[in-house]
């Protein structure tokens, strides 16, 4: 299944420069570790990552 975050990651004037990354987990962990890590950033940033807007 697709991630609609690519659909804005794409518009973004400088795309071609950017840099993801990614980890690997187990289908098991996946969700827990996607939540884990947006709350990292949440507590950093004070917000969601720009492609993990809800709608």
């Amino acid at each position: 299944m697709g991630h609609s975050g690519g659909r804005r990651i794409w518009q973004l004037s400088d795309h071609a420069q950017l840099r993801v990354g990614w980890r690997v987990t187990d289908d098991a962990a996946a969700a827990a570790t996607e939540t884990a890590l947006i709350a990292q950033f949440r507590a950093h940033y004070g917000r969601r990552p720009f492609a993990n807007m809800r709608a």
